[in-house]
């Protein structure tokens, strides 16, 4: 790829035009991903992830961002192509964020 490499699969391309340069940012890795959730009762969540396949990854959460306090929730190892995870406590919380962390080998 040509362009401006920033590091961990992050790239600024350059897309040339007469009057001016536009740098698009491009990120290689297929980074496992949040697809949608679902709600299932007033306590329980259902989120499902893709990009997951042969990866083992773990899913922290957060009440607040920025924050220096994430929790891990969920840890899968070698898991298929996409996968689910259900919260359950729901109602303990007024808002949470979550993310994904990849375990690289393991």
């Amino acid at each position: 790829m040509i362009g401006l490499n920033f590091g961990d699969g992050i790239f600024f391309e350059p897309e040339f035009a007469s009057d001016r340069l536009i740098l698009r940012a491009v990120d290689e890795l297929q980074r496992i991903r949040f697809i949608s959730s679902v709600v299932l009762s007033e306590t329980s969540i259902l989120y499902r992830l893709d990009r997951t396949s042969g990866r083992s990854f773990i899913v922290q959460a957060t009440q607040e961002i920025p924050s220096n306090n994430w929790v891990p929730v969920w840890t899968n190892r070698n898991s298929g192509g996409f996968v689910d995870f259900i919260t359950t406590d729901t109602d303990q919380f007024t808002k949470r964020f979550f993310r994904v962390l990849e375990l690289f080998g393991e």
